[in-house]
């Protein structure tokens, strides 16, 4: 039985709110929310569907021709889920079930020096839709730049300390590969993805269906499919572009993958320290048994053995 005086750390790192990503050109104009729906304050409820009219010189004529944005109606009067904040419960739920006793705390208070990772055994970092994204209005606020990175530096020097320490680390977040790759990404970030994390981007929009199934036996019975959520319901937010990742180092393994086209989504690192990353958000697994099974592997990944030990390394891949 797990000691229930070292709790696992629950660090949530998903407070992004914004609005869908969109397109504005001479041609088209409109909400694009087929690659990021953005995220409501809680729930939103002024999103009658999905638009089919980008032209931007459509007129409107009447409301059975509206012109420019028009948009599907399959969606009104519903309430769409977006970031709730209280996803530790849904972690803590799964970890009471397999025995472990949490505590939560923010991102910014690990990065304040608030809390200090090395205090605990095991850290959770929910990720969920976490990413870098543009403040609006953006000429107005040009200096600030990108806003809600996954990783912000002082995050990441925290989790290398961690690492270098011996830690067990889980994250999981539809974005956790792709916010360190991306074209408004630094070398550094992709150095601690690689060195300290152990994964690479492969690509985002990974999948659609929300199928998932283990790729190693002795993780969980490769037999057993998990279903995240890819489309609508009530209780909690849509994943439309999960990431795959893949191992970067040869202590690393494909853990998970995608059942739509075998693309890896979710990366294991077992050496002096461990860490299990998956491309799509823990919280969005619909089933709480499956839930319940997919942190009880974790668990015990996390918690194997460790018996080979090289130096760890830290920002940026220098040795510590």
């Amino acid at each position: 039985m797990p000691d229930q005086d070292d709790p696992v750390l629950l660090v949530n790192d998903f407070d992004r709110i914004c609005a869908p990503s969109g397109i504005d050109d001479s041609n088209m104009i409109g909400f694009t929310n087929y690659r990021d729906m953005g995220v409501d304050n809680g729930y939103g409820i002024d999103y009658t569907g999905s638009q089919y009219n980008f032209n931007a010189d459509s007129p409107y004529r009447t409301n059975d021709q509206p012109g420019t944005g028009a948009s599907h109606s399959y969606a009104e009067a519903r309430m769409i889920p977006g970031n709730t904040h209280d996803y530790p419960y849904r972690y803590g739920k799964s970890l009471k079930a397999a025995g472990y006793s949490f505590v939560s705390s923010s991102n910014e208070a690990v990065m304040d020096g608030q809390v200090s990772l090395s205090n605990y055994s095991i850290v959770g970092l929910i990720a969920g839709e976490q990413k870098r994204t543009v403040r609006y209005p953006y000429r107005a606020d040009s200096t600030k730049g990108m806003t809600f990175l996954v990783f912000p530096n002082s995050l990441q020097e925290a989790i290398t300390d961690y690492c270098a320490s011996g830690g067990k680390l889980f994250i999981s977040g539809a974005y956790v590969a792709s916010d360190l790759f991306n074209k408004h990404a630094l070398p550094a970030d992709t150095l601690f993805a690689e060195k300290v994390l152990k994964y690479k981007l492969d690509t985002n929009w990974a999948d659609q269906t929300g199928n998932v199934h283990s790729a190693d036996q002795a993780f969980m019975n490769p037999s057993d499919t998990l279903r995240y959520n890819t489309g609508y319901r009530p209780d909690i937010y849509q994943v439309e572009a999960p990431d795959a990742l893949s191992p970067a180092d040869s202590k690393a393994q494909v853990l998970m993958r995608y059942a739509e086209n075998q693309f890896s989504a979710a990366v294991g690192y077992r050496d002096t320290y461990s860490v299990v990353t998956m491309g799509f958000p823990f919280e969005t697994i619909e089933s709480q048994q499956d839930r319940d099974r997919m942190m009880k592997a974790i668990l015990d990944y996390l918690n194997y053995s460790i018996r080979r030990r090289t130096p760890p390394v830290g920002r940026g891949g220098r040795p510590r």
